[in-house]
């Protein structure tokens, strides 16, 4: 686990062809729990800084302006 800028993580360039952005409401809840607790679950990245598994948590991070997220970094 390492603690990694946010602004160095780069999205995986399919993601958006299997998942959709949190939207409306639920986007609302989802920025008050990071806001409030924080990002719980670790997001999955490369040695490369790919996202693996967590873009929703990456950009609620961005919007909410959080410099620095915990990943687990898979080889």
């Amino acid at each position: 686990m390492e603690i990694i800028e946010v602004s160095k993580l780069k999205p995986h360039p399919r993601n958006s062809d299997f998942f959709d952005d949190i939207t409306g409401d639920n986007w609302t809840e989802f920025l008050k729990s990071v806001e409030t607790s924080g990002v719980i679950e670790p997001v999955v990245i490369s040695d490369r800084h790919m996202i693996v598994s967590g873009h929703q948590r990456v950009r609620a991070c961005q919007e909410l302006s959080i410099k620095d997220v915990l990943c687990r970094v898979k080889t």
